[in-house]
């Protein structure tokens, strides 16, 4: 039935280090678990078995590699923290919060912060796309049109295909215990393709 955290918070995850690194993943290697089964016959009408805890690798074009680990399972307050380490140093994405560490230097420094109010960074960002979806429609007088500059910045098509790619292929090296290949598919898709052609 899908959901999960894979799908809750590890696309958003993807996405950002996409982002971050301006590469994509070609092959990953992951495992998917469900630790706290819910439901089931007593509190309710079936199980949930959605997955908890999700670890997986990404091997990104360039040589970049990633590895992320999402628990669910642990009480207190949700803890987002997204580390890029390369030889120049590193990047720590914290809540909402990004931090820098260069190599020669003794402490990291705060790079970039939103200074609002402490939300987590999912709730931060809806609240981001929608207002930049009303820029967009304020921007017309009649209302029912809008223009693309407000949302420039937003995920196209495209990044969403990635991304869903790469939770397909986290979910089949979960089934096999293999890395997968990671190939987004674009196809011309035929219009008319519910045409049937008739005898003669």
């Amino acid at each position: 039935m899908g959901g999960g955290g894979l799908h809750t918070v590890g696309s958003c995850i993807i996405d950002l280090l996409s982002h971050l690194t301006g590469r994509r993943a070609v092959r990953v290697h992951g495992m998917l678990r469900t630790f706290v089964r819910q439901g089931g016959p007593v509190g309710g009408i079936r199980s949930v078995t959605a997955d908890d805890y999700a670890c997986f690798q990404l091997l990104m074009n360039g040589g970049v590699v990633c590895s992320m680990t999402l628990n669910f399972n642990l009480p207190g307050t949700d803890v987002h923290e997204i580390m890029l380490v390369g030889s120049s140093g590193r990047l720590v994405a914290r809540g909402t919060e990004l931090y820098g560490h260069r190599a020669s230097m003794q402490v990291e420094e705060l790079l970039l912060s939103d200074g609002g109010e402490a939300v987590g960074p999912s709730v931060r960002g809806l609240n981001g796309m929608v207002t930049q979806l009303r820029l967009s429609f304020q921007a017309q007088e009649d209302r029912r049109s809008w223009v693309r500059h407000p949302v420039s910045m937003a995920a196209s098509f495209e990044d969403g295909l990635y991304v869903q790619t790469v939770i397909d292929a986290i979910k089949r090296s979960n089934r096999t215990g293999e890395w997968e290949s990671v190939e987004v598919k674009i196809q011309d898709v035929d219009s008319n393709h519910n045409h049937r052609t008739l005898p003669n």
